[in-house]
């Protein structure tokens, strides 16, 4: 015979996820002074997304040039991502440029300093555990070769 699943009884006095989530932000509103100016974390995302990037800063242009439907240079990315320009970077071309570079972080920049939580969508939660996947694989093929390879040397001995 099997066991009867036993159920789980919450504490009531336990916090829920969104409970949790919730008193998270406000404590961190109520900690930190001057926490709603973004101003340099988002330059430095900006910039850290720029770098990362798999692409040049003229194909991420063109790339928010397509998306946005809006006329992006590079020049302007230039502008929009350097401090001393009065340009700042335009909101409603932030989607487009995280989209171009592949890197949410400017946009997470905003949303943190908002008090928001963000959730990836699903299918890029799968392709992140696909990716996993691969590497596991690629890594027990790596140890199956050292593994073949000790065998070896030690069965000469």
């Amino acid at each position: 015979m099997t066991k009867a699943k036993q159920r789980l009884v919450t504490d009531p006095a336990q916090l829920s996820l969104f409970d949790s989530i919730k008193r998270d932000q406000e404590e961190r509103q109520a900690l930190r002074p001057g926490r709603m100016c973004a101003k340099s974390r988002f330059e430095a995302s900006t910039k850290a997304a720029i770098k990362n990037a798999p692409k040049s800063v003229e194909q991420i242009a063109d790339d928010m040039t397509e998306l946005s439907g809006c006329e992006v240079t590079a020049a302007m990315i230039y502008n929009y991502t350097s401090s001393a320009h009065p340009h700042k970077f335009p909101c409603e071309l932030l989607p487009a440029f995280c989209e171009a570079t592949g890197d949410y972080g400017p946009l997470l920049v905003l949303c943190d300093t908002s008090g928001v939580y963000t959730v990836e969508p699903p299918e890029k939660i799968r392709a992140k555990i696909q990716a996993l996947d691969e590497q596991k694989k690629e890594l027990d093929r790596e140890k199956h070769k050292y593994a073949a390879l000790l065998y070896e040397l030690e069965g000469r001995k």
